[in-house]
């Protein structure tokens, strides 16, 4: 047996086991490199993950940013037609109104008329003065009481001041 233990401890064998030995330390450095490429590779990985989930994040804010820019667009756009309706509609009540103030203003027109007539047919001769006042009273009522331009509601109506009453005599 001991033969067998020198044998055993010979120096072929020695070189033999110093030959695997390096066969596996270069297999064990080979799988060291393996394992510090995979490392590499997991935090290049992890790392373009992380941007990418980033960017999906920031994608995803954007879509939502504009969403919300969207929806309040068509909110203003809807407004906006309502108070074109709006506006529409005052604009056809203001001239509704306008056209009955015209009837109005010819009625009274006509009242003031039919007074005047009625007073002339009661005085069959007045004074130049009676005549004078008459017909100014005449153009006043009809200055004041002219039809409004119901087509241009902006247009500035002067109202003109009212003949002057003589003094009565004592």
């Amino acid at each position: 047996m001991s033969g067998d233990h020198d044998a055993y401890d010979g120096p072929e064998r020695r070189q033999a086991l110093a030959v695997r030995a390096e066969v596996l330390s270069d297999a064990v450095g080979e799988l060291t490199r393996s394992v510090s490429e995979l490392a590499d590779y997991g935090r290049r990985n992890r790392a373009l993950i992380r941007r990418m989930t980033a960017g999906f994040v920031g994608l995803l804010a954007l879509l939502v940013a504009v969403a919300v820019v969207a929806w309040i667009a068509i909110d203003a756009s809807d407004q906006a037609k309502k108070a074109t309706g709006v506006a529409a509609q005052n604009k056809q009540n203001a001239k509704v109104s306008c056209l009955v103030g015209n009837e109005s203003r010819l009625a009274t027109i006509r009242l003031w008329t039919y007074v005047l007539d009625a007073s002339a047919a009661a005085n069959p001769h007045p004074t130049p003065q009676q005549l004078k006042l008459i017909a100014d009273f005449r153009i006043y009522i009809n200055a004041v009481f002219a039809p409004r331009n119901c087509n241009n509601p902006s247009t500035v109506v002067i109202t003109p001041v009212p003949p002057v009453l003589p003094t009565p005599s004592r």
